[in-house]
């Protein structure tokens, strides 16, 4: 069974067994995990499970992520990792170290309340780009629904339920983004069979799929991070 360990200044201060594929943690009650500490943004930050996978990103923190000690974006996790946001440290752990972490149980309901006001100090930090275009496109049907949320405020998450989804800053789109440079239409999501692709438009603004620029079609891969202007989100698959 796959845990959280909280822990402040070394002491541990509760265990909380994984279930929930997507935990969102942060000051504002609404979270799953909850600390109330000054230096944790109201939502900090969100851990997911996908794959056999524990996918850590930071929501827009003030006062950043790490992982290991390293400021991250996003980060896969492995067992023994150390989360810290402010004071806090959450160490993942499992009964068994050497079995799948499979996140079958689940977060306690009222999740977690604790108090701290030691600020951590913000730095900045690189984040590794996996491969970009239409390398390794499968014919297999996706059955799941594609959702983007956003990393760079606090709007709600977009379901890409059409068969086209439009980015940009005009009254036709669908997603509205800011940007001096951003089109009325800058970019496309299609929903197709195989998957969701991303394609730049117009506008003079360029799209970015985790910090490179995109300059043809690109089939978006889970926890991919797209920039169009000055917003960031975050594309995942809703549970079935």
């Amino acid at each position: 069974m796959a845990k959280l360990i909280l822990k402040l200044n070394d002491k541990v201060l509760s265990e909380f067994p994984i279930t929930k594929r997507k935990i969102t943690i942060g000051r504002k009650p609404e979270n799953d995990l909850v600390i109330q500490n000054m230096a944790v943004s109201g939502r900090h930050a969100r851990l997911d499970y996908k794959k056999g996978k524990f996918i850590i990103t930071d929501l827009k923190s003030l006062n950043g992520t790490f992982v290991n000690n390293k400021l991250v974006t996003q980060a896969e996790l492995k067992v023994g990792d150390e989360i810290t946001i402010g004071r806090h440290t959450l160490v993942l752990t499992s009964d068994d170290s050497t079995a799948t972490l499979t996140g079958e149980t689940v977060l306690p309901k009222d999740g977690l309340i604790l108090d701290s006001d030691s600020p951590t100090r913000r730095i900045l930090g690189k984040k590794k780009t996996p491969d970009a275009g239409l390398q390794g496109e499968t014919t297999k049907p996706i059955t799941q629904q594609g959702v983007v949320s956003f990393v760079s405020d606090d709007r709600p998450d977009v379901i890409l339920d059409r068969k086209i989804t439009k980015i940009g800053k005009g009254k036709e789109a669908d997603i509205k983004v800011g940007g001096l440079l951003v089109g009325k239409v800058a970019a496309i999501i299609s929903k197709r069979p195989t998957g969701y692709y991303i394609t730049p438009v117009g506008g003079m603004g360029k799209l970015k799929v985790n910090g490179e620029p995109v300059k043809d079609v690109y089939r978006l891969q889970e926890f991919d991070m797209i920039q169009v202007g000055s917003s960031k989100m975050q594309f995942y698959y809703k549970d079935n």
